[in-house]
């Protein structure tokens, strides 16, 4: 059985509904005392080293009574559940223009973007990788249609005429990284995503002879769309954390 656009739009709202009364009810005991109640995180990859774990540090630290709920997936997916009133805020590269409609974006912080291999790569060491060079090596693929693959494709269009090649598409953190480890792969990925990995000598930046761009990091919300006390003090947070990594 396949729903109707008005079966879709009325699940929608009816989503949004229950939603809003779970945040009436945070709202009431919040006013009565202490911040508290849930708030539904969506997030991607940068967040999960460089934002969320801090910022859930610190809010349990500030608001021990506020529950922090994280989902994981594809943005089209996570925008979709935002819309429904099930994800409160997202943090996440800023997504293409088309996913955007009715959704408040802020920019937070800008997310320096490297190419990756394992310590064992034939281009581990070398100095000013051309991207002529990589082109001899596959890729690890971010999904068609992220911000990160348009980025990568960009790049290469521009300095070889032709978007890189790969056989894998995906941005799973676990399996990129055993991949990597595991084969003579490349992966665009962001700067600090493989920070433990390259403090212990397993998977290194390449040093490169051209420059690459930067994403965009923002919090998103639903246009219009009231948060309860204990949503805004953490996007409160995640806001000091990434002003903190600004100016480290």
């Amino acid at each position: 059985m396949i729903a109707t656009p008005a079966g879709v739009s009325s699940a929608l709202c009816f989503k949004r509904v229950l939603s809003e009364l779970r945040k009436m009810e945070d709202d009431v005991e919040s006013f009565e005392g202490e911040s508290s109640g849930l708030v539904c995180v969506g997030w991607l990859a940068y967040s999960r080293n460089a934002l969320l774990p801090e910022a859930i540090t610190r809010v349990r630290a500030q608001h021990p009574q506020i529950l922090v709920r994280t989902v994981e997936g594809p943005i089209d997916s996570l925008i979709t559940g935002m819309h429904a009133g099930e994800i409160d805020v997202l943090i996440c590269a800023e997504p293409n223009k088309e996913l955007l409609q009715s959704v408040a974006v802020e920019p937070i912080v800008r997310d320096p973007m490297g190419l990756f291999v394992s310590a064992d790569h034939p281009l581990a060491r070398r100095k000013a990788v051309s991207a002529e060079d990589l082109r001899r090596y596959p890729f690890i693929l971010p999904p068609l249609g992220s911000i990160t693959r348009a980025l990568l494709d960009q790049v290469f269009v521009a300095t070889t005429g032709r978007p890189p090649e790969g056989a894998v598409e995906t941005s799973s953190n676990a399996v990129i990284r055993y991949l990597l480890l595991n084969s003579e792969q490349i992966s665009f990925r962001s700067r600090i995503e493989f920070n433990a990995e390259e403090l212990a000598g397993r998977i290194v930046p390449l040093d490169l002879g051209f420059p690459l761009p930067e994403r965009t990091i923002c919090l998103l919300q639903r246009c219009g769309v009231r948060q309860t006390a204990a949503t805004n003090d953490f996007m409160a947070i995640v806001r000091e954390v990434a002003a903190a990594g600004r100016e480290r």
